[in-house]
């Protein structure tokens, strides 16, 4: 980062050209450097190259600098602070390669860092209740387009979606439908009660059969392959599916 004065803002950090225009002294300039580089140590203990990562660290101190309010009310480190912010950018950019969980392990246990778990569920609660880039639409998503990507690597669907056109086309169909379905399920019913995971497990098996029903194909997505992907049981999906499926007015 480059050397600035204390009246002069930070305009390099940023995500996608997007700039971050925040007034920046000294201490606030200390706690960026602190938090950057707590988090290129972080992924270099989890064997990441941190040159792939500069956007979503970008992204972070961006969210860390916009949460400083909330550091003293949940009493949190400048560490803690930094594992929230970047809990939330990978949340946005939808990657599924870590979880909280092992971060929160790494962090503590490799880089000796005070860093309390019930803390940062906390906070991240807080910011799911106040919808600060993380709500039930957005985490199912998370989870909708990590499942996705694994999906599309799975034998099976390769071998039934063998044509470039066709796999372009199902991506594009299955999330517009799922984006539907969720604003739907989110203005008929209360959400709060489901797992985020068993939400995105039933749109994926919903959007699956309407998106093949428009492409003239047989459905693709077992419950029991969407299972695999998202880590839960198949019969808990065919259970919801039910009530999900009840609440869109669908018929069989």
């Amino acid at each position: 980062m480059k050397n600035l004065s204390e009246n002069k803002k930070v305009t390099e950090l940023g995500y996608n050209n997007k700039r971050i225009d925040i007034s920046i002294d000294p201490l606030t300039r200390l706690h960026v450097f602190r938090i950057a580089q707590f988090l290129r140590d972080l992924l270099k203990a989890l064997n990441e190259d941190t040159q792939n990562w500069e956007k979503i660290i970008d992204r972070a101190i961006y969210h860390a600098l916009n949460l400083r309010p909330i550091k003293k009310k949940f009493k949190l480190t400048l560490y803690e602070l930094g594992l929230v912010s970047f809990w939330i950018s990978l949340i946005e950019a939808g990657i599924s390669k870590f979880s909280l969980p092992r971060l929160i392990l790494i962090a503590r246990k490799n880089l000796r860092k005070r860093i309390m778990c019930k803390r940062i569920l906390n906070v991240l609660s807080f910011l799911r209740h106040i919808k600060y880039s993380y709500n039930v639409e957005g985490e199912v998503m998370y989870y909708v387009k990590s499942a996705l990507r694994e999906i599309f690597n799975h034998p099976y669907i390769k071998n039934k979606l063998n044509q470039p056109e066709l796999i372009k086309r199902y991506r594009m169909e299955i999330l517009d439908e799922i984006d539907k379905i969720i604003s739907e399920l989110y203005e008929t019913m209360n959400l709060s009660g489901f797992s985020r995971r068993v939400i995105a497990a039933c749109c994926l098996y919903i959007a699956d059969k309407i998106v093949c029903n428009k492409l003239d194909i047989k459905p693709l997505l077992s419950a029991r392959i969407i299972a695999q992907v998202l880590g839960i049981n198949q019969f808990t999906i065919l259970r919801k599916y039910r009530i999900f499926k009840n609440a869109l007015g669908m018929k069989d």
